[in-house]
């Protein structure tokens, strides 16, 4: 990324990225607050911050290389993550989703939903909050496109100790290359199926012959549930996976579907009944506060370039803050402030005032009198110094 010696290193064009979106910035130009906190300065060793067009040019010089590398660092912040938290569990529960950032770049591409702007790809890991990877793509790209390259990527980000791995997914990767790449790695699915001709086709023969139970028995309301074997596509090849299907009752009935709403799931777990895949599959839902907190608590909604590789870039420095934000969570605060969101950290730890002083050849920080989380901070602060790795 650099050719010269002189002026920031790539390094610190990333810390003041990173400083930036846990700062609660939403475009670039904020930088010029960090600059002007002289006390953040020399408690960064007196060094300022690079100016938001410097900020610019820095992002606009990545190619695919350098953002893979930015992808492999979160991966291995992640893999860390996890291995912290879950002690060497051996299965992990993967969930991918996609979401739309509405942007009026030159080179941002109209969506199916008629706006302008990008469709980046993550993939969390059930009961972490962390963030395994991320794929910045154009607005228009198809909902599965780079999906069996992007998971190839997250299996090998996974730490050692996992030997049983479970992929969850919308149907945008209801198709043949995901699950029979599924298939050959031994990694189990649920997958949300498309209500295709054949699918429909599946519904309406289990209609009149199907064996249907309720998803809950002490709720009638809640649906029924019935399941059938299926082949994805037209290759006699191809395996037979389970193909789960959802009723649920309509407030009014409808003229075609009749009157039930149906949902269908397909998956190759055999160990579990078609209720308990339903429940389980419905646990992805998860993954929408992932992006309700990368949205709203780092910026991730507003792209600050024309540029698509600089926007994807800025997107991994977004993911690069979350997850550091995780590790300072897990290994200098008590464990009930896990679940805590950047907008309270930033309230009550980060955007505290205080006076940076120096006294006796020491840089000391006073922090207000009756400032009512100095003992968490305290605690923060030596947990990081001395204890943390």
């Amino acid at each position: 990324l650099k050719q010269r010696r002189r002026g920031y290193s790539p390094a610190e064009f990333v810390r003041a990225l990173v400083l930036l979106h846990v700062a609660g910035g939403e475009c670039l130009d904020d930088i010029r607050l960090l600059d002007s906190d002289m006390g953040l300065r020399a408690l960064l060793g007196g060094c300022g911050f690079p100016a938001a067009n410097t900020l610019g040019s820095f992002l606009r010089a990545f190619g695919h290389r350098e953002i893979a590398a930015l992808a492999r660092l979160n991966a291995g912040l992640a893999n860390r993550l996890l291995v912290d938290q879950r002690e060497a569990a051996e299965e992990a529960v993967l969930d991918f989703d996609s979401t739309f950032i509405e942007a009026d770049k030159r080179d941002a591409e109209k969506t199916y939903k008629g706006f302008r702007g990008y469709n980046p790809l993550l993939a969390t890991v059930d009961g972490v909050e962390v963030v395994l990877g991320g794929l910045f793509r154009d607005g228009n790209a198809a909902p599965g496109s780079h999906a069996v390259s992007f998971l190839r990527r997250c299996l090998h980000a996974l730490p050692a100790t996992v030997r049983k791995v479970t992929v969850r997914s919308d149907s945008a990767w209801y198709q043949s290359a995901v699950l029979d790449f599924c298939h050959r790695r031994g990694v189990r699915f649920t997958v949300t199926a498309d209500r295709n001709q054949a699918v429909r086709r599946t519904i309406r023969t289990l209609r009149r012959r199907g064996t249907w139970e309720r998803l809950e028995p002490k709720d009638p309301d809640a649906g029924e549930v019935a399941e059938t074997s299926y082949v994805v596509g037209d290759d006699p090849r191809s395996p037979a996976y389970r193909l789960v299907i959802c009723r649920v009752p309509r407030d009014q009935g409808d003229l075609w579907e009749g009157p039930y709403r149906h949902a269908a799931i397909i998956t190759n777990i055999e160990d579990r009944s078609a209720a308990e895949i339903v429940r389980f599959h419905r646990g992805r839902g998860d993954a929408e506060n992932r992006f309700k907190e990368l949205k709203g608590g780092f910026g991730m909604d507003t792209m600050p370039c024309g540029d698509l590789f600089a926007n994807a870039a800025y997107f991994q420095t977004i993911l690069l803050a979350h997850n550091l934000i995780q590790c300072f969570k897990v290994d200098a605060l008590p464990d009930a402030w896990r679940p805590t969101t950047i907008k309270t950290l930033r309230f009550r730890l980060f955007s505290v005032a205080g006076r940076v002083v120096r006294h006796a050849r020491r840089w000391v920080l006073k922090l207000p009198h009756r400032y009512p989380f100095f003992d968490l901070f305290a605690h923060a602060l030596w947990e990081i110094a001395y204890a943390a790795p």
